[in-house]
C-alpha cells in the first residue's frame, strides 16, 4: 500500500514539472536584451492544435463578440495582461476600443492580439501573445521608436523593431 502511494505522489511531482516547462522560453542572459526579448517573445512551445477557451478567437477581431464576450474582455484575457504589464499606460491602450486592430492569429500555439493607436500606427502599437488558455501573456508594446516586452510582472525588456501582427 505505501508503494502505491509513493508511486502517486511521485507521478504528481512529476506532473508539476510539466508546468514550469515555459520558464525554458524566458530569456537566459546569454546576448543581448534586445535578442532575449526577441526570443522570449517570438519562440514559444508550440502546440499541436488551437485548443483552450480563447482558441474560438482565432480570425476574430478583439472586440468581437463570441458567445457574447469579446476577447479584449474576457477575464482569462484581462487577468493575463495585468500580471504581465506593470505600466499602467500601455495596460490602457492595450484594452482602448478607438484602436486598429486586425484579426486575432494564432502563431507557435499562441494567440496574437495587434493593435496600434488610429492615425499614428508607425508610432504606437503592441501585441498581446497569450495561450489559448488564457494563463500566461506577454504584451510587446512600441512606442517613440522604442520597443520592450513586458512579461510577468518584471520591469519591460527593450527589443528591437516593432511589435508582430503576425
Amino acid at each position: 500500500m505505501k508503494t502505491i502511494r509513493i508511486a502517486a505522489a511521485l507521478a504528481a511531482l512529476s506532473g508539476l514539472g510539466a508546468c514550469t516547462a515555459s520558464d525554458d522560453a524566458a530569456p537566459t542572459g546569454n546576448g543581448t536584451a534586445a535578442e532575449s526579448a526577441n526570443e522570449a517573445f517570438g519562440t514559444a512551445p508550440a502546440t499541436p492544435t488551437a485548443e483552450g477557451p480563447l482558441a474560438v478567437y482565432v480570425g476574430k477581431r478583439p472586440f468581437e463578440p463570441v458567445e457574447g464576450i469579446a476577447f479584449l474582455d474576457h477575464e482569462r484575457v484581462k487577468a493575463a495582461v495585468e500580471v504581465a504589464v506593470r505600466n499602467e499606460d500601455p495596460r490602457l491602450w492595450v484594452f482602448r476600443r478607438d484602436a486598429t486592430r486586425p484579426p486575432i492569429v494564432l502563431k507557435d500555439g499562441r494567440l496574437l492580439s495587434a493593435g496600434c493607436e488610429t492615425g499614428n500606427c508607425a508610432g504606437r502599437n503592441w501585441t498581446i501573445r497569450i495561450d489559448t488558455i488564457g494563463a500566461i501573456a506577454e504584451v510587446c508594446w512600441h512606442e517613440g521608436g522604442r520597443t520592450r516586452i513586458f512579461s510577468g510582472g518584471r520591469a519591460a525588456v527593450a527589443s528591437e523593431g516593432g511589435c508582430p501582427t503576425e
